[in-house]
């Protein structure tokens, strides 16, 4: 067995036996401790403000200065499907709708949301290319009947990944309870414009808001946000050929 013989240096000293660079190491702990309530006042500020988004009530929506609306935590134009993915996650399901009289159309749902606290199902439209939507088609993972007349397409994995790109260009909520006039108009103020249905159903219009409120005695509300630019063309002339009609308004249509 070989014995090496010591090298006469003296063994490095460990970092604690250093009082340079414990001395700089103590220093940044006090930094660190210092600051540490402002970055959990940012962090918690964060959160904050992501759940408020989440969970925005209905009567919060509001314009921006360019024009879009601001309704339920997300922003049309703006707000893409996986948008309203990061808000619900899960309870999120999309799908294509097929009426026996129409054109399809990509629709997306939260049966239970709870956006400020008011319980009800989100309904969200989205405005893919006609191309891709009748791509998706061509290999559902899921074809039923929903309806008399209506085919819901569920997407397979690839389709829906790029169907959640798909910008948001409607955006519904139906609430759990009903919702009275008196409670209506404290909400969101007087409608410019009060069109009268069959069995006493009532269209609140707010043009300027880009709100269409329903307002069922026998059933429940329908609120219908859409950028205040498109309101006529997508929600108040759909409504008022669908009364002339004798029959109710059907949901915000896509631009053409």
């Amino acid at each position: 067995m070989t014995v090496h013989a010591p090298s006469g240096r003296n063994p490095s000293p460990h970092w604690w036996q250093r009082p340079a660079l414990v001395a700089v190491l103590a220093a940044l702990l006090i930094v660190v401790v210092a600051f540490l309530p402002a970055l959990w006042q940012m962090v918690r500020g964060v959160a904050a403000a992501d759940l408020h988004a989440a969970r925005a009530a209905p009567w919060e929506a509001d314009v921006t200065a360019g024009g879009a609306v601001r309704a339920l935590g997300l922003r049309i134009p703006g707000s893409t499907l996986h948008d309203a993915q990061t808000l619900w996650g899960e309870q999120l399901f999309v799908a294509v709708m097929v009426p026996r009289a129409g054109p399809p159309s990509l629709e997306a749902t939260v049966e239970n949301a709870r956006p400020g606290g008011i319980q009800g199902r989100v309904l969200l439209t989205a405005n893919p290319s006609a191309a891709d939507l009748r791509r998706w088609m061509q290999h559902p993972a899921k074809d039923e009947l929903v309806g008399p007349t209506t085919r819901r397409i569920t997407l397979d994995a690839g389709s829906l990944a790029e169907a959640m790109r798909s910008p948001i260009n409607a955006i519904g909520f139906i609430p759990a309870t009903q919702l009275e006039d008196d409670v209506v108009r404290q909400r969101f103020g007087a409608p410019d414009e009060i069109l009268d249905g069959t069995e006493g159903i009532r269209h609140w219009l707010y043009p300027s808001r880009g709100l269409a409120l329903m307002l069922d005695p026998h059933g429940r509300e329908l609120l219908q946000f859409v950028p205040p630019a498109q309101f006529a063309a997508r929600l108040r002339q759909p409504l008022v050929l669908a009364l002339k009609a004798g029959g109710q308004a059907p949901a915000a249509s896509s631009p053409q």
